[in-house]
């Protein structure tokens, strides 16, 4: 026979489950969405650029077209500390 603590129990574990099964599918839903929002913005401002762009930078922008989101926004966060970098230890005025 089932005692009442082991079956409070049982249904406990179970309900914590479905709920750490709904916040895993939340989280990758969320994740999703925003990775389809980054798309949505990065796409079509490559697209309107690509045509100044293309005579004189066709692989960068080839380039940039390929590599995803994430990428995109580690790029977007080195860059300007790179530059900060180089500018704070110039010996040239700036």
């Amino acid at each position: 026979m089932v005692g009442p603590a082991l079956l409070v129990g049982l249904v406990l574990l179970v309900v914590t489950g479905l709920r750490v099964r709904l916040m895993v599918l939340l989280v990758s839903v969320v994740a999703r969405v925003a990775r389809a929002r980054v798309v949505a913005m990065v796409v079509p401002a490559v697209l309107v650029v690509l045509p100044v762009l293309a005579p004189t930078m066709v692989w960068p922008v080839l380039v940039a077209l390929v590599v995803t989101p994430a990428m995109v926004a580690t790029v977007a966060m080195v860059v300007p500390a790179v530059a900060v970098a180089v500018v704070w230890g110039s010996p040239v005025p700036v």
